[in-house]
C-alpha cells in the first residue's frame, strides 16, 4: 500500500501541535514512520546543533544528567522533509525518542521509565528560533507535563 508521506506528516504534526494525548503521538508516529522500512531507508543522519543543545538542556535540568554523557542521533526522510526525528541516550541506559517539526517550532521528548513499568514520560516542547543555529525554549505551563 503506497502511503501519503505529506498526510502523513501534517497528520504527525498536527497531534504534535494540537494533541492532548501524547502516548497516541508517540505511537502513530511509531505506527506510520518507526516501523517502516521505506521511510527508515529514506532517512538520512543529520547534524542539527541547535535541536542537540536543546535536548540536551532539557535533560540536564530534568534528569540531572551530565551533558558529556548524552548522546544524540537525529535523521531526517526526504518523504517527509520537515520531521526530525531521533534518539538519545542518557547515562545508565536510558533512551528516549525525539520528533520536532521546525516549521512549526515544536517537538516532543518521549522516555520511557527504566523502573520496569511501560510508563513513558513525555515533554512537549515550543522553540524560538534566536538566530538560525540557534534554540531556545518558550517558557510554559510545567503543569502540562505528562
Amino acid at each position: 500500500m503506497k502511503v501519503d508521506w505529506p498526510q502523513q506528516a501534517e497528520k504527525l504534526k498536527d497531534m504534535l501541535v494540537n494533541g492532548e494525548d501524547f502516548s497516541a503521538t508517540y505511537n502513530f508516529f511509531f505506527n506510520q514512520f518507526g516501523e517502516n522500512l521505506d521511510f527508515l531507508r529514506t532517512s538520512k543522519d543529520l547534524t542539527h546543533p541547535a535541536l542537540r543543545a536543546l535536548v540536551i538542556e532539557m535533560l540536564e535540568q530534568r534528569f540531572k544528567c551530565k551533558k558529556e554523557k548524552i548522546n544524540t542521533m537525529f535523521r531526517r526522510s526526504r518523504l517527509a522533509p520537515d520531521l526530525v526525528h531521533g534518539f538519545f541516550q542518557m547515562p545508565g541506559g536510558g533512551t528516549g525518542m525525539v520528533i520536532y517539526f521546525g516549521s512549526v517550532n515544536k517537538g516532543m521528548l518521549a522516555i520511557p521509565r527504566r523502573d520496569g513499568s511501560s510508563i513513558v514520560d513525555y515533554f512537549r516542547f515550543t522553540t524560538i528560533a534566536v538566530t538560525e543555529d540557534n534554540l531556545t525554549l518558550m517558557p510554559g505551563d510545567p503543569s502540562r507535563i505528562h
